[in-house]
């Protein structure tokens, strides 16, 4: 009986639409349509559309069961779906590159600027440990030879007295340093010799701390080689220049200061006059006291080489 109401309704099913497509009514041809199919045909009735639930709660596979949901549906709810969101190290920055990019550009900077940090403090420290072992050449010199400071400031107050007596004897313009001493007797050349013993001992000064500046009290400076000794013989004699400059200019101005004058060249004729005697001074001074120092370390030398010869 039921496969004769199918053939039934299939048969009915043309006049059926004839029918309603001539006469209007409530119900439209699709839903005729879809009525028909459902009430002679059941394989073509529709079936309830699935929708995805969730499964993060208890009774999902319930839902699933009673939703009838296909296979493939399930496992794709049950499979923990991955972050869509990239991940911090991968996401885009505003110049284009991601962020893994940029972190291993700022690696590499900060390896960059560690390194340089630490080259600049091994620097520092380098200069930090000279600049102690040149305070150390002040505060603890090394002084092989106690009595070579002695015979050094002898020889450089020799070298005053001897520019006394050239002056004194050939009737050379006088220095403003070698002035007669008031109080002492005018016996021969007795009023000067004070002055050139004390211009000697400011000589001998500026020559002391040269000297231990270029570490010149030192065995080898005076034991090694000759070019050695008079490479530090020089090189005490620089220092000891450069004090004697900068002394020479603070004597100069606190001189002119006092006189309320300028000491500029071109002001005045006697300005003129004044430093150009200065300078002529200062050059003489050292001049001879390179010498006769140059000379007195060589023979040193020769002494220190002859003796450990035998």
């Amino acid at each position: 009986r039921r496969c004769e109401h199918q053939r039934l309704g299939r048969a009915m099913l043309p006049v059926f639409m004839a029918v309603l497509a001539a006469s209007p009514g409530r119900m439209t041809v699709s839903a005729s349509q879809q009525f028909f199919a459902t009430k002679t045909q059941p394989h073509m009735r529709p079936r309830a559309r699935w929708q995805p639930v969730s499964c993060s709660d208890a009774g999902a596979w319930q839902c699933l069961k009673k939703q009838r949901a296909p296979l493939s549906a399930i496992r794709a709810q049950l499979k923990p779906r991955k972050s869509e969101e990239p991940k911090e190290r991968d996401r885009i920055l505003p110049d284009g590159g991601n962020r893994s990019q940029a972190n291993g550009a700022t690696e590499g900077l900060d390896e960059r600027l560690e390194e340089e940090l630490k080259e600049l403090q091994d620097e520092f420290d380098a200069g930090v440990e000279y600049g102690k072992s040149i305070i150390s050449r002040f505060t603890s010199p090394k002084v092989d030879d106690p009595g070579l400071p002695y015979a050094d400031a002898l020889t450089v107050v020799s070298g005053s007295l001897f520019v006394a007596f050239v002056v004194l004897a050939f009737g050379l313009p006088r220095p403003g340093w070698l002035a007669p001493l008031p109080g002492v007797p005018e016996w021969r050349a007795l009023p000067y010799v004070i002055p050139a013993i004390l211009h000697g001992t400011q000589l001998a000064t500026c020559w002391t701390l040269g000297a231990l500046a270029a570490t010149a009290y030192e065995a080898s400076a005076f034991t090694g080689t000759l070019k050695e000794t008079v490479a530090r013989t020089w090189r005490a004699g620089a220092f000891a220049t450069g004090l004697l400059v900068l002394g020479t200019q603070t004597a100069t101005w606190i001189s002119f200061s006092s006189e309320e004058l300028e000491p500029i060249l071109g002001i005045s004729d006697e300005i003129d006059y004044r430093l150009i005697r200065i300078a002529d001074e200062l050059i003489a001074d050292v001049a001879v006291q390179a010498a006769a120092l140059t000379a007195f370390r060589i023979f040193r030398w020769w002494d220190a080489t002859k003796f450990n010869g035998r």
